[in-house]
Order: C-alpha cells, then sequence, then structure tokens
C-alpha cells in the first residue's frame, strides 16, 4: 500500500517487503489494537442474512492479550449468549486451570475446547469451518479439532467482531475477517494463512460472502470506524421454474459445427432434476441443457432418436475410480463451458476444469438454443443465471481466461458472437412489464422476459469481489424531519443535470431528494417522488410533473437524473441509466433565462416534504449532460468516482463514508467544491452499511481513531499521521 489519508489519517507503510512466495497485497496497516488495560467496550457489528446458511467458514487473524485474565472473542455469528450464539470463536480464561488459553468455539448449545493452547501477543490465523453438524478448526494452516455440534441456526443476523456483550472480553488485536456460505478445504485454508503473511481471500476460486480486512480500508467518521465489506455485491436473474420465468431470444443461436456456449449458475436442489433446464428451444424435444444430477448434466443436440441425447457423467465408486470432485455442488455459483472442436467433439468443463471422464461423444448435428430459464415453453429453471456467452468456434484455448479464477470477467476481446449478462445492463419495461437483455456480443440478439418481473432482478454475489464498490455506506432517512441544508445555493445555471442513486422502499406523500427552502430555485424548487414511485418536478406555478414513468419506489437501489437544457427547453428522465420522460417547454416562466438551483437534499421549504428512504452520491452540473453520459453516471449500477468525470460536476455529496460526525450534526462533504451540507436531526445510527452494489459493511461500536495501530501479521513500524489532513501532502521533494 502506498502513502494514503482515510480520514482522519495519513498511513504509511513501512517498505519492508513481504517473504517470498506470499501475498504483499495486503493491509499493511490491517489490524485494530486494543489497550484492554484503558477502554473494554471495543468491536465492530454488521448484519447480513445469515438465515440461509447452512454451511459456513470463517477465517481471521487473532492476537490476545494475557493482561486481560478473562475470555476473549474474536467473533459470534448470531446473538451473543445461549441458542443464538451459534457459530462462535474464542479462548479460555487464563485462570481455567488445564483448560487456561485454549481455543474454544460454540454452538449455541455446547463449548467445544480445542487442544491447542494459545500464547501471549501472538498472531493467529484461524479457520473455523461447519458443514452439517461437523466442526473443524485450523490454526496457522493445519487441521487441529474436529468435532461434533449442532447444526447451523442463526436466531438473529447479527454478526460481532472482538466482543460479547456490553463491551467485554475483547482480544488484543484482530485482523483480515472473512465469511464463506462454503467449507473452505485444506489447500485453501494454507494458501490463507500464507505462511504468516495473509493472502486475500479474494484470490480463491469462490469469494467469500463478507471480507473486513480491518485496517487500511477503514475510516473514522468522528464517532466510529467505518468497516467496508470488501466484497462487491452484483445483480443476477433468479428464474421460478413452476413460474415459466423464461427469456426469448429474438433469433435462434444456432452451429452446424463448432460452437462454445458458456454461462454461470447459482445452483440449489431445486435446479437438479429431470425437468430442469437452463436453456433450451421453445417448442419440440430438441436442443437443451439439462442438470439431471450433480454428477450428470445433458446435451442434447438435434435431437431426433435417443442416441442423440449426449449425457455427461461423473462416475462416483469403482471401476472407474473417478472421484466425483467435479460434481454440481448446491448453494454456490458455478461456470459451465459447453464445448464442440472441429472433430465433432463435445466435452463440458465446470470451474475451468473437465466435468466427468467420458471422451469420444461426437455429433455433427446442429445445435440450436432460442430460450434461456427454460426448455419447451413449459419445462423451467429454479436457480440464478448471469454471463451467457457464445461462440461459433472452438475456445477451449481461452476456458481459463473465460472463467476468470471465478469471477465472470469481461469477454469483449474473445469476440463472443453473442453475450447476455443478465445483470443490471438489461432494463425494465414498466409499461410492458418485461425486461430487455441487450446483446454485448456481436450478434445482435437481444432478449425479452417472459412472465418475469422487477423482482426477478435479485443481488447476488458472483465472485464479482475482486472489485471493491466505490460507495459502501448511505443516509437512510425517516421521513419526518430529517434532511441536508447545503451552505448555499448550487451555482446558478440555466441548464443544469441533477443525479442521485436511492432505495425507496416506498412514498407517503411528494417526497423531496431536492429542493430550496421558498419558492425559489426555478425548476429545481423540489424534485420529488410521488405517491405512484415515480419522479416528480414541481415549478411552483403549474403544480406537479412527471418526469419518469416508471415506479422505482420498491426498495432496491436505482440512479435517477434529470437533465434541462434552456436552448431546446428539454426537461428529462433517467431511470437506471435510460431515458424515461421528455417534458418540452416546461411551464415556468422565465425558464430560459433564469438560474436554477437548489439548497436542500431530502426536502424543501421548512422542511416539508421529508424524504424516506436511503439517499447517496447526489451530484450537481451545471449543463444538461447527453445520453451517454448519463450511461456513464450510471455505471453498470454502480457509483463511481466523479472527482474525475467528464464534464465534470460543480457539485458532489457522497452522503456515506466521507461525511463527518461532529459530535452533534453530520457534515455532508461536497467532494468537488465547498459548498458542504449540514445534517438536521440526522443521527449517528442513521448511517449505515449499504449501498447500491454493496452490503454488509460493518460499522464499529465505541472503536476510537487511535485504536487503530501499525502492526498487522508480518507487518510492523506502519506510521500513522497525527493532526495532518488530507492537503498536507504535496508533491514537492528533494531535488
Amino acid at each position: 500500500m502506498a502513502t494514503r489519508f482515510f480520514n482522519p489519517s495519513w498511513r504509511m507503510p513501512t517498505d519492508t517487503a513481504s517473504p517470498s512466495g506470499t501475498s504483499n497485497n495486503q493491509s499493511k496497516v490491517s489490524n485494530f489494537g486494543f489497550d484492554l488495560n484503558v477502554v473494554t467496550s471495543k468491536d465492530f457489528i454488521s448484519t447480513y442474512d445469515l438465515s440461509p446458511v447452512t454451511t459456513c467458514s470463517v477465517s481471521c487473524w487473532v492476537k490476545f492479550n494475557f493482561t486481560a485474565t478473562s475470555y476473549q472473542y474474536v467473533y459470534i455469528l448470531g446473538a451473543a449468549g445461549g441458542a443464538g450464539e451459534a457459530f462462535t470463536l474464542g479462548k479460555y480464561p487464563t485462570t481455567s486451570g488445564a483448560s487456561a488459553n485454549k481455543f474454544y468455539t460454540y454452538d449455541g448449545n455446547s463449548a467445544h475446547l480445542s487442544t491447542t493452547v494459545a500464547a501471549d501477543l501472538t498472531w493467529y490465523h484461524t479457520v473455523v469451518t461447519q458443514t452439517g453438524t461437523t466442526r473443524k478448526l485450523y490454526i496457522d494452516g493445519s487441521l487441529v479439532d474436529t468435532w461434533t455440534v449442532d447444526a447451523l441456526a442463526f436466531a438473529t443476523n447479527q454478526i460481532t467482531i472482538a466482543n460479547y456483550t456490553n463491551g467485554l472480553y475483547t482480544p488484543d488485536s484482530v485482523s483480515q475477517f472473512a465469511l464463506f456460505d462454503y467449507e473452505l478445504d485444506s489447500d485453501e485454508v494454507v494458501f490463507l494463512y500464507g505462511s504468516g503473511t495473509p493472502a486475500t481471500p479474494l484470490g480463491l476460486d469462490s469469494n467469500p460472502i463478507i471480507y473486513y480486512p480491518l485496517g487500511d480500508q477503514s475510516a473514522f467518521n468522528g464517532t466510529n470506524f467505518l468497516v467496508p465489506n470488501s466484497v462487491l455485491q452484483d445483480y443476477a436473474f433468479d428464474f421460478v421454474g413452476t413460474s415459466d420465468d423464461q427469456i426469448d431470444l429474438s433469433s435462434a443461436i444456432s452451429s452446424a459445427g463448432e460452437f462454445t456456449l458458456s454461462f454461470w449458475a447459482y445452483v440449489t436442489s431445486a435446479s437438479i432434476g429431470a425437468l430442469s433446464f437452463p436453456m433450451g428451444v421453445d417448442s419440440g424435444a430438441t436442443d437443451m441443457v439439462n442438470f439431471d444430477q450433480a454428477g450428470v448434466i445433458v446435451v442434447r443436440i438435434g435431437y431426433s432418436s435417443a442416441a442423440d441425447n449426449h449425457s455427461f457423467l461423473e462416475y462416483l465408486a469403482p471401476p472407474n475410480g473417478h472421484s466425483g470432485a467435479n460434481n454440481l455442488v448446491n448453494d454456490v455459483w458455478q461456470q459451465i463451458i459447453i464445448i464442440r472442436d472441429s472433430s465433432d467433439d463435445v466435452r463440458v468443463w465446470r470451474n475451468g476444469v473437465a466435468y466427468g471422464i467420458e471422451t469420444g461423444l461426437n455429433s455433427s448435428k446442429t445445435f440450436t438454443i432460442d430460450q434461456l430459464g427454460c426448455f419447451n415453453n413449459t419445462l423451467g429453471w429454479t436457480g440464478m443465471l448471469s454471463n451467457i456467452a457464445w461462440w461459433t468456434s472452438d475456445q477451449t484455448a481461452n476456458i481459463a481466461t473465460i472463467y476468470n479464477n471465478g469471477t465472470p470477467g469481461d469477454l469483449t476481446s474473445l469476440s463472443p458472437n453473442s453475450w447476455w449478462k443478465l445483470s443490471t445492463t438489461s432494463t425494465w419495461d414498466q409499461t410492458a412489464g418485461e425486461w430487455t437483455f441487450p446483446d454485448a456480443g456481436s450478434g445482435s440478439i437481444t432478449g425479452t422476459s417472459d412472465n418475469m418481473g422487477f423482482d426477478n432482478l435479485t443481488p447476488s454475489v458472483i465472485g464479482s469481489g475482486v472489485t471493491e464498490a466505490f460507495q459502501k455506506y448511505s443516509f437512510i432517512l425517516d421521513g419526518v424531519d430529517q434532511y441536508t441544508s447545503l451552505t448555499s445555493n448550487t451555482s446558478t445555471s440555466t441548464s443544469f443535470t441533477v443525479g442521485f442513486w436511492t432505495n425507496c422502499p416506498g412514498v407517503d406523500g411528494y417526497d423531496t431528494i431536492v429542493g430550496s427552502p421558498s419558492n425559489t430555485g426555478g425548476l429545481l424548487y423540489a424534485l420529488c417522488m410521488g405517491t405512484t414511485g415515480n419522479l416528480l418536478y414541481n415549478d411552483t406555478t403549474s403544480g406537479w410533473t412527471s418526469l419518469t414513468d416508471i415506479a422505482i419506489d420498491d426498495g432496491l437501489w436505482h440512479f435517477l437524473a434529470v437533465t434541462y437544457d434552456s436552448s431546446s427547453t428539454d426537461y428529462k428522465g433517467y431511470v437506471d441509466g435510460s431515458l424515461s420522460l421528455t417534458v418540452n417547454g416546461p411551464l415556468w416562466a422565465g425558464r430560459e433565462t433564469n438560474a436554477h438551483s437548489f439548497t436542500m437534499i431530502g426536502a424543501r421549504a421548512a422542511g416539508s416534504g421529508p424524504f424516506t428512504g436511503t439517499l447517496s452520491n447526489v451530484s450537481y452540473f451545471n449543463s444538461a449532460l447527453s445520453a451517454a453520459n448519463i450511461t456513464a453516471l450510471y455505471n453498470s449500477g454502480k457509483p463511481g468516482d466523479l472527482s474525475s468525470f467528464s464534464p465534470a460536476p460543480v457539485a458532489w455529496w457522497r452522503l456515506g463514508e466521507n461525511s463527518y460526525w461532529s459530535g452533534s450534526a453530520w457534515t455532508m462533504l461536497d467532494e468537488i467544491g465547498t459548498n458542504h451540507g449540514t445534517g438536521t436531526n440526522i443521527d449517528v445510527e442513521d448511517l449505515e452499511g449499504e449501498a447500491p452494489l454493496s452490503f454488509a459493511n460493518a460499522i464499529s461500536d465505541t472503536v476510537a481513531d487511535v485504536d487503530l495501530v501499525g502492526t498487522a501479521p508480518n507487518s510492523t513500524s506502519n506510521a500513522l499521521s497525527v493532526n495532518m489532513n488530507v492537503t498536507a501532502r504535496v508533491t514537492d521533494v528533494p531535488s
């Protein structure tokens, strides 16, 4: 890590290199040190829906301090104490006789004591895994204990790190917390240990669902440390087979010769069976792909008889002697590639590795697909799909590139004939009630949904944590009396653009996004969410007029933008990067020459019309941005860094991790200029660890800025500045 500024200090790592063969991309200042003699209430708390988690692993580095003789807790998944404490790791008290200082876990019913005794002020890498009723503990890369425990059942969605409850039982330091929804194997544990230097969990084939480095990326906001989840949340489409959810292609993909078909699937127990089809043709018992069994993927090509029904089998027992290690696995994302080569041999790969042991399956018949998520219009798929790509060529040489270490990547350089990302690049037509899925390949084959609603777009982690979300926190407003007042009016202009991100669960009235305190501000006197979930403006003359025709009060994140061009007098509204409505010649006297501006975020005149929901990244431009500019701002559903955006915004309020609590009010920084905002009635707890494509970001409880220390596993003597702000760094160096 180079020298970087994170509120409130500069962080300056030592230049000491990592040992040979270990990862050198981890944070040098990557733990929080706790002075147990002075402060005992130290922890990090986040929320994540733990209810579906039945198999899990947690990797974490910890250092204990025997000055405190009591229990010391590394983490708790669930509620502290009793049956709610379903997955816990800690250390026994120093006064426990033969059990003193031993690691232990708790399953909500019983404590399970380890054979390993911890030493004072020593870093340990720990991994705890559980599948079914089997729980394992690894210390520094080696398996040390295996127990039979109660099955996982989480009563709450709380994750607590470095604490028990009420400020009790805190270890000296913690670092690199990662939660997985699958069991790590021994090779993965060794990789994470890194011979004593932490390796990033984002380097594994399947990413964690939560990763807190607990150091460099954490920022102090005046009252708490914000600890971001370094795993990026993406979106995929969830199909319900019994509802006949499907995507119809505008024309079929087809090949009589070589072909490659790649797709990502989140497989559940409902995804596997004789009647489960990720894709196929819409009529006739012909071509399709079927997940018949965990060890049987069926690919039907030019079917006319049973001889054309090609099954790829994982034999699990002698005489074949195959391990079955590459079978389909439930409750994780996995990639499937089907290839026919120039010899008409057809083979399948799963996660970049050959699936099955059969060879010589051969078919020269034409393979055709015109329906995704369904076969024969009635036989559906239950599960999530993402990034379906098609080539009329053999891509065997590029299998590793397409798999991309478990993360769907940019396939542009491989020139797919068709590529449907099935993500936020898709557009929803509220009037027609259907999705449109653009073809990112060269084929211009568009997909259109059938029997699918807006809620088929589902947040998910598709191995995409290699790229972090830029925005990780946002403010949730109660719709009663909370808003932000700017230092002054936004700069006056005749043309303008306002963009913002919102998660709006419902609208009680005219909930204001931006507004002015009186009948001023021109066309920006009030931008509001109407009672039907669409965006409205009020010009103080003609009342309320719609700028969008799409309801977005659905509890999901959306990007909205409005542009006004004084030359054409077009007032346009955009939703998620696409034009929704255009109002020509809005009825407001002097619209072409008078300035348009706002001074409030989340309310208008006298605090009226307060907003209910979450707001993030409000930006203001003194020109009408083009449609291409709006698409760039939307950024495929992910807020980006606007500090270098062109054209440059006049003002930009992130309304998240860069906001600062003074002890009585929030300061909402203007990242471009100095038109900062001050929160009214917005409390400390109104900052939440959610943002578009980012989730489960933690917020500390009474951890102060002095608790961040310059040590981490295998990295010491890293410096933290004192009383130096972000402007202290200059480019001048000794000549």
